[in-house]
């Protein structure tokens, strides 16, 4: 292969890596990670609970796609790989629960009623959590998978203490909302250099072909 030819095919090579590096960054991501945070009542004192947990999406899409108006409920067992809770910013649990579930469901009373709801329970030996999640309380009835993709609002209850006999109670009204952003076009910087390549190569490519020894 002469080497006019090898200058010729390198654009095209350059362009194929271009494109495989979008075609990387839109494949769907594997696990969504979500934030949650408010003021809540702790034995009737205003503290501000914030905590973020992470789980595999196919999980999730699973559950909002089977949402059940009664038992049995379709149920999760431990499908986090990681959670987190603070307190008045003091880290209470960071890590992988001992105990956790996911239940997609309707309930017929609550603070949601006839809304459906995604519900993440959370035990370890300090805390136990209940997180119910659904679109607003009020308007228009949105499925829960809209909290997918979007910020719904959650209530929560809670206690510290131990697993069977929590000494602090806790329960109050909190945001919910995804955090992750996924890459649907290359990193700037290889954006960049690839551009700045390619166009160098055409550049070459079109004086060589001019040249008469081509």
């Amino acid at each position: 292969m002469s080497i006019s030819t090898m200058w010729k095919m390198l654009p095209i090579a350059v362009s194929a890596i271009f494109v495989a590096l979008g075609t990387v960054n839109l494949a769907p991501a594997n696990a969504i990670t979500f934030n949650f945070q408010g003021d809540v009542a702790i034995d009737g004192l205003v503290n501000s609970l914030e905590g973020s947990y992470t789980v595999a999406d196919d999980i999730l899409e699973l559950l909002v796609s089977d949402v059940r108006r009664q038992d049995p409920f379709l149920q999760v067992e431990n499908p986090l790989e990681f959670f987190s809770l603070s307190v008045n910013g003091n880290n209470v649990f960071s890590g992988k629960p001992s105990n956790s579930s996911l239940i997609s469901l309707i309930p017929v009373k609550g603070v949601f009623a006839l809304r459906e709801l995604l519900r993440l329970d959370v035990q370890d030996n300090f805390f136990v959590l209940q997180l119910s999640v659904a679109t607003a309380d009020e308007g228009p009835r949105e499925p829960v998978a809209q909290c997918l993709v979007k910020e719904c609002q959650g209530f929560t209850i809670f206690g510290f203490g131990s697993r069977t006999l929590p000494g602090v109670f806790g329960d109050g009204f909190v945001s919910h909302k995804p955090v992750n952003v996924v890459e649907s076009v290359p990193e700037p910087t290889a954006a960049i250099a690839l551009g700045v390549i390619g166009a160098s190569m055409l550049i070459r490519r079109r004086k060589l072909s001019s040249s008469p020894h081509a």
